[in-house]
């Protein structure tokens, strides 16, 4: 018995070993934070970790619709849109793209059918080394004017242009609230339920995150990760058991959807004229205005699969930027309706199907859903998969184990004088 014990004790530890390296692979720095051999090493080692979750789903968990949906919202955004498409995108580079979106939720539905708590440690354990190395960028180059692109970019069109964001390990500023914020989420839940340490760990990195954003004055960024703290607050005070937490995972997902359509609607009108002005942006939005404009007519022109990936040029002649700036504008203008409807199956499939771990689980889950809407209506690309773990921790997935397996371990844990009356009770019945 202890023998089997300690094997289990093994396998598990190396479970979490190996989880913990594949999450760390899709925490990708940028380009320009590596040399361009050591990006194209990570772009090799992210392939073959996804192709070994794919490997491994198929061989050890059953398919679900959450899973088959979100793959097939990236296989839609990048390969279908493109190929269906007049996109001169290369096809290499849109296959790549997909599979690191594919591997990266089938990593996640793999290990949360196998072990939730394994899945949600190594998880964290990933994000909150990768989020460390993100951040001591951010102070090494603290002083320095567009941080590691040194105050200047490549343009769509070729030449170097001045950029007011800064650039670090991961991303610029408003955008690696798509990191942080899917990471500071799963250490609070991993405390609530498990480990206190990781608590601590989560006010440690929500404080200094925070001060980054306020002292770099990443608008956008800070909104949704100061929105995340109160909206915990206010739900827990709120909705004090009078939603399920089906109910409540929807509604929340509803509102973060609504939102994003809301904000592309009313960017002309007064309101989100002064939030801008309140935010220290321009009345509209830095240029985002004239970007979804084009972007709206091009998607009309393509509802059903999208205009497909171009090339940074071709992209920014047509839109004037690099991408849309906005989750639901993005998707329906380079993916159409086939890649958007993928992705809201994705998340109604989400919904949880049982109890789960906490009350207060389900509150911050939900809090976390609607910041990151609120962010992805002004910064996110799908070609970072890692919020896509909210709405994947949002169902109780049960642990996958072989049930004769799990039965013979709890006998063997069982004295034995409590394994004999067991069965002579079952005799004499």
């Amino acid at each position: 018995m202890i023998r089997d014990i300690s094997a289990n004790s093994r396998s598990s530890s190396l479970l979490l070993f190996l989880s913990v390296l594949g999450f760390v692979v899709f925490f990708q720095p940028q380009e320009y934070a590596l040399s361009t051999g050591l990006f194209r090493f990570s772009q090799a080692v992210i392939c073959l970790v996804s192709a070994t979750a794919l490997l491994a789903f198929f061989t050890k968990c059953k398919m679900t619709i959450r899973w088959a949906s979100f793959c097939l919202f990236y296989i839609a955004f990048y390969c279908l849109s493109t190929l269906l498409g007049n996109a001169d995108g290369t096809f290499i580079s849109c296959l790549y793209s997909a599979l690191k979106g594919v591997g990266f939720v089938t990593l996640c539905e793999f290990l949360l059918q196998i072990d939730r708590r394994i899945m949600l440690k190594a998880f964290c354990i990933a994000g909150a080394l990768m989020c460390s190395f993100h951040l001591m960028t951010v102070f090494l180059y603290w002083d320095i004017p567009g941080g590691m692109r040194y105050g200047y970019i490549a343009s769509g069109l070729g030449a170097t242009t001045a950029t007011i964001q800064n650039w670090y390990l991961l991303t610029y500023d408003n955008e690696s609230i798509m990191y942080f914020l899917p990471v500071i989420c799963a250490m609070v839940i991993y405390g609530l339920n498990y480990s206190k340490v990781s608590m601590y760990g989560a006010f440690v990195l929500t404080a200094v995150v925070g001060y980054t954003y306020i002292a770099k004055e990443a608008a956008a960024a800070s909104v949704a990760l100061i929105t995340f703290l109160l909206l915990i607050l206010l739900i827990s005070v709120l909705c004090r058991g009078g939603l399920t937490p089906n109910c409540l995972y929807r509604t929340v997902c509803y509102i973060g959807l609504l939102g994003c359509a809301f904000v592309l609607i009313a960017i002309g009108s007064g309101i989100m004229t002064d939030i801008a002005l309140a935010l220290g942006r321009s009345s509209d939005f830095s240029g985002r205005s004239f970007i979804w404009e084009k972007a709206i007519k091009l998607f009309a022109q393509a509802p059903l699969f999208g205009q497909g990936i171009d090339q940074t040029v071709t992209t920014f002649l047509k839109i004037g930027q690099t991408h849309c700036h906005n989750i639901a504008l993005e998707i329906l203008y380079t993916g159409g309706l086939t890649a958007f409807s993928f992705l809201i199956i994705g998340i109604i499939a989400s919904s949880p199907n049982r109890r789960p771990m906490s009350r207060r689980t389900d509150i911050v889950l939900a809090s976390a859903i609607v910041s990151f809407f609120m962010a992805a209506c002004m910064d996110w690309y799908p070609s970072i998969p890692i919020p896509f773990i909210l709405f994947m921790l949002a169902q109780n997935t049960t642990i996958s184990v072989d049930s004769c397996s799990a039965e013979s371990t709890r006998q063997q844990l069982q004295p034995k004088h409590t394994r004999i009356g067991l069965y002579a009770h079952r005799l004499e019945r």
